[in-house]
């Protein structure tokens, strides 16, 4: 099945393509203090490329907030120089790729992954089996707590799996198969049913 989160990772690299000028000299040629910070009108431009990649994993609110998040991140994260190199065919730039993916998407990751679990969750035929109340409540419940994990652990987490699959593309699957973060979403849902599914 063809991946449809890849459709994000393009956005970024056609925003850097598109929206970044030529420039005499590689990053690897600059001296660290002509690193020149990333503007709030090209990461606004980044928001709206990501955005318009219409991903339907996951709902409208959560590709929003996925695209915000990523674009702040990659403000802070991110030289304009490096956008010129991120995702070309050399050692620097799967270099940046990577320091995409950890620091930009693994810790963004919580919301598209809160609706991914929550979808998951609701067609379990193991869940629909304890003949619950509100199997939605609990599904919320196991989610969101899954999802935290995500805001904290997420980075480490990308570091994890890139290091077995380096050439990853597509991070929320392999988030969403990681064995620590499934492991997380199975304590969460027995601790919901504990609690009577209270978030």
């Amino acid at each position: 099945m063809m991946i449809r989160f890849l459709i994000l990772i393009v956005s970024v690299l056609a925003f850097v393509v598109v929206a970044t000028p030529a420039r005499a000299q590689t990053q690897e040629e600059l001296p660290p203090q002509t690193r020149t910070p990333i503007t709030t009108e090209r990461a606004n431009s980044y928001y709206a490329q990501c955005m318009a990649a219409d991903d339907q994993r996951m709902s409208d609110e959560a590709q929003a907030e996925l695209c915000s998040c990523t674009s702040v991140k990659m403000m802070s994260r991110f030289s304009m120089e490096e956008l010129d190199i991120i995702g070309k065919p050399t050692k620097l730039g799967k270099e940046l790729m990577h320091k995409m993916q950890t620091q930009v998407y693994g810790p963004c990751m919580q919301t598209a992954a809160q609706d991914l679990l929550f979808n998951e969750c609701m067609r379990d035929k193991k869940i629909m089996d304890f003949d619950l109340r509100d199997m939605p409540k609990l599904c919320r419940c196991m989610s969101k707590r899954s999802a935290a994990y995500l805001e904290t652990d997420g980075e480490a987490m990308m570091r994890s799996i890139l290091a077995h699959n380096p050439d990853l593309r597509d991070p929320l699957p392999a988030i969403m198969s990681s064995p620590s973060f499934r492991q997380q979403a199975s304590n969460n849902l027995f601790s919901c049913l504990r609690e009577g599914t209270s978030e």
